[in-house]
């Protein structure tokens, strides 16, 4: 990659290892990535050399001692051996301002991009340079100033400020979550100034492809079937005979086979990590084994009114017991044990394991070596003669499903299964395959199945995976009313929705989709009631945002050029709207300029509002499909001098006509 970036760091935990892992990715090094930033994925590319920035192609890998040179200040050794890929170095505590002190002054970074000599305490305007700089700061509760390139930039706590020229801000992430709320402070806490010399002699042209969540606040309403429904339509449900049903009045079913069924099983002593085993080729591997029971062992639990019980030290991520083919019980979590009680009859008795994986990780030091199935011991505890380790007894090994390796799920391989009509008592049936048919709707809407009343499993189209299902109830606690953006990032964390399903619909391409006898196959682990699945379109009808004249102006103001230079201070923020593809927005409900209350679907005028506001909104959207209104006095006028304004709208989107088709009635 052509072209030089310069780091500044101010992150005390900065591990060399992750400095390493960075530069292989080819993103610009701010601190630790567990601790510090988690907020912008920038890709920059290179217009000249059409280099892709990744490992191989253009970046060199950093080792440990590469940036342990780098935090001491010695330039020279890196840029020598990596020229002209990166050089960066850590700002220490001497270019700091010398009043603050290390216990008070906040993590800051700068990250600075050049084609050639640049002096980070001078001004950029005029000196004919390429210049692009990412200022951060990396506390979590202060806010921050940083004098460079001749100016002062006010930073919000946990924020990046994107200076694409390296002196006009054109983003900064805490707009991110905070859209309706004014970032800046009303006193800037801390102070710094960055004033150290970069230079590079390579000449290079580039661009910046951000991919970043604008900054405007979007609500969009789903509704089912015809416009003229309400939003509180209630599903038709995939019943036999329902008039309208998009579904055939047949299901079939075919049970899954539990345990080995052929293919290529094998048998070894032992238990065997599971995706060592699976190579990734499917979610499911089972494991077989043997125990006799004896009189003895069931007269003890008859006359002590007890079970013996499968021990298992350690699980992940779902583990399922089968006793002689049925489904004694299951456990599911992240390396958690497993107790469960078993009931076994006289004589031999076949003991199987399923062990499940719901996805891989694909992030984290040493993922390789997390694993997943069983760990520990595997015993049976409760026998009258002492406990059975199974450990390391002959386990015989089956990857997969019998439907899953038949492809019963693909038209053409509907004869390989043995199919029958649903009855009552398939329904809630675990390990069962159900099948339908159903045509598709009509229109172009996106078309989305409801699977809120099935267990956990996986759907097929037409032979297209559509995902995993599972319809997980979240728990009644751990959200808050909040969510504190700065910070470091965690799971628990700004967590929403407690107590309802994880996910209920699913969305089917319509490329997939056929006018009619489009086959649908569920594969059901748990038990499911696929009478109420429903079909349906969705289609957005209500989009709405609001924008501060306060905030920064669109990214494409930074390909408007003026005299050779971008002057996007001259230029206002931009409110957009848009409907769906094929839509048209026919009708603003609330539109106010001035000092608007609430939120989407939600709005009322407040005590300063631009009476034209309404008028001049509609005269630009309604009829198109997307708008775009500045955010300024010169459009609406000033209803209320001194006072900082925003511009909320709420509009309504509507087939057009010219894409008009008959919406199926559900």
């Amino acid at each position: 990659m052509s072209g030089y970036s310069h780091t500044f760091h101010a992150c005390e935990d900065f591990e060399s290892s992750d400095a390493s892992y960075f530069f292989r990715l080819g993103l610009p090094i701010f601190g630790n990535p567990y601790q510090c930033l988690h907020s912008v994925l920038l890709v920059k590319l290179s217009t000249a050399t059409e280099e892709a920035v990744n490992c191989g192609n253009g970046v060199e890998d950093l080792d440990a001692s590469d940036f342990k040179s780098a935090r001491d200040g010695t330039m020279t050794s890196m840029t020598q051996q990596h020229k002209p890929n990166y050089d960066s170095i850590e700002l220490s505590k001497s270019y700091m301002d010398p009043v603050i002190g290390r216990s008070s002054f906040p993590s800051l970074a700068a990250h600075v991009y050049s084609n050639g000599k640049v002096q980070t305490n001078r001004s950029m305007t005029g000196n004919g340079l390429i210049c692009s700089a990412f200022l951060a700061n990396i506390d979590e509760h202060k806010y921050a100033s940083v004098w460079i390139f001749g100016k002062s930039y006010n930073l919000p706590p946990w924020s990046v400020s994107i200076l694409p020229d390296c002196e006009n801000v054109a983003f900064n992430t805490a707009h991110l979550r905070q859209a309706e709320q004014a970032w800046l402070p009303h006193q800037v806490a801390m102070q710094a100034e960055v004033s150290l010399e970069v230079r590079s002699n390579i000449v290079s042209v580039f661009s910046w492809r951000l991919f970043l969540v604008g900054a405007q606040t979007s609500v969009f309403t789903f509704e089912s079937g015809s416009p003229s429904h309400s939003s509180r339509h209630k599903p038709s449900l995939l019943l036999p005979g329902v008039d309208g049903s998009y579904f055939s009045s047949t299901w079939w079913t075919s049970k899954e086979i539990i345990g080995t069924w052929g293919g290529e099983s094998f048998a070894t002593q032992g238990i065997l990590e599971h995706l060592n085993v699976t190579k990734d080729t499917s979610d499911y591997l089972w494991y077989t084994t043997s125990v006799n029971i004896s009189d003895e062992d069931v007269g003890f639990w008859s006359s002590k009114g007890v079970l013996p019980a499968l021990k298992i030290d350690r699980i992940r991520d779902v583990a399922r017991v089968f006793v002689n083919g049925e489904l004694a019980g299951s456990q599911v979590g992240h390396w958690v044990s497993l107790k469960q009680p078993v009931q076994f009859v006289q004589g031999l008795n076949k003991l199987t394991l399923l062990s499940e994986i719901v996805g891989l990780q694909n992030y984290g030091a040493f993922l390789e070596k997390d694993g997943a199935g069983f760990r520990g011991q595997v015993k049976l505890t409760g026998l009258p003669n002492g406990d059975i380790d199974l450990t390391h007894s002959v386990w015989t090994y089956q990857v997969g499903l019998k439907g899953e390796f038949s492809m019963i799920y693909a038209p053409e391989k509907q004869a390989c299964a043995e199919w029958s009509g649903m009855q009552i008592d398939d329904i809630l049936s675990p390990f069962t395959w159900y099948k339908t048919m159903f045509d598709a709707p009509k229109g172009t809407d996106p078309v989305a199945i409801y699977l809120g009343s099935m267990g956990k499993g996986q759907a097929w189209v037409n032979g297209h995976l559509i995902g995993r299902y599972w319809s997980l109830v979240a728990p009644e606690s751990g959200c808050s009313s909040s969510c504190n953006y700065p910070g470091a990032y965690s799971e628990s964390k700004c967590q929403s929705n407690c107590g309802m399903p994880t996910q209920s619909w699913y969305h089917i391409p319509r490329e997939w989709l056929q006018e009619s006898d489009n086959l649908l196959v569920l594969f059901e682990e748990t038990g499911g009631d696929p009478s109420k699945i429903s079909l349906e379109v969705h289609y957005t009808k209500t989009i709405c945002s609001r924008i501060s004249e306060s905030y920064y102006p669109p990214l494409s103001a930074w390909s408007r050029l003026t005299s050779g230079r971008v002057l996007v201070d001259t230029i206002a923020p931009e409110l957009r709207l848009r409907c769906d593809d094929g839509h048209l927005i026919t009708k603003i409900t609330f539109a106010s300029y001035g000092t608007p209350s609430g939120g989407c679907q939600n709005f009322s005028e407040g005590k300063c509002h631009a009476l034209s506001t309404l008028a001049l909104v509609s005269e630009a959207c309604v009829g198109n499909n997307e708008c775009a209104i500045s955010v300024s006095n010169d459009v609406f006028g000033d209803p209320c001098r001194g006072v900082l304004k925003d511009l909320a709208v709420e509009a309504e989107c509507s087939l057009s006509s010219a894409t008009k088709e008959p919406r199926d009635e559900m």
